[in-house]
């Protein structure tokens, strides 16, 4: 369970949210510059609000009153950049492992399980959008993650792979059963994905 009551001064606005998630898909869905990213950001650790508390599975991440913030890397949170983010330098199986060290022997299993075993030895710019989108995914849960956080997974995609993409996350939900947070601009995306759909305005969240 991830329990999030936050808020931050934004350069427009004031982000405020208050979202607990189970092990469900939850869709934040909203025009682009409404705050869902900066949400995303907060419970990565990379953004810090300015007031409330971030607290998963019981532990403690983040809290203005008892100045706790856990670093990025200790929150055990899996993150699917919009653009991806994989490293230009490092070949496919590289970036999965660069994760989690040590699963370095279950890559190629990661890989397969993923479809993307035969490009283990392909750099990122050799990709397409849909095998680069699948390799950001392995290579966030290769991590095991108590939550994953995916921002505008289907934004460069084509129609047929986008369709295909979202089916495979409902399915790597269920299999996994940890929260999923998605950020979305596309009301089909998150009517499709969404066990909930919250609007997001100018940093308020119409739950």
């Amino acid at each position: 369970m991830l329990n999030i009551n936050i808020k931050r001064k934004l350069s427009f606005f004031d982000l405020e949210a208050n979202l607990n998630v189970d092990k469900e898909i939850i869709v934040l869905w909203g025009p682009s510059g409404a705050g869902k990213t900066s949400l995303l950001l907060s419970v990565a650790g990379l953004l810090k609000p300015d007031h409330g508390e971030i607290i998963l599975n019981d532990k403690l991440l983040y809290s203005s009153e008892k100045k706790v913030m856990v670093k990025p890397q200790k929150r055990n949170i899996g993150f699917v950049f919009q653009n991806h983010a994989l490293f230009p330098h490092m070949t496919v199986a590289h970036n999965v492992a660069y994760s989690n060290p040590k699963a370095r022997d279950e890559v190629n299993t990661w890989l397969n399980a993923f479809g993307v075993g035969h490009l283990a030895k392909r750099y990122p710019r050799q990709l397409s959008g849909g095998e680069s989108q699948r390799v950001a995914v392995a290579r966030a849960l290769v991590a095991k993650p108590e939550v994953l956080l995916l921002d505008e997974p289907f934004s460069s995609l084509d129609r047929e792979t986008k369709l295909k993409l979202r089916q495979e996350l409902k399915d790597l939900n269920k299999k996994w059963q940890i929260p999923f947070i998605v950020v979305t601009h596309d009301r089909d995306d998150a009517d499709f994905l969404g066990n909930r759909i919250i609007p997001v305005l100018q940093g308020k969240l119409a739950n």
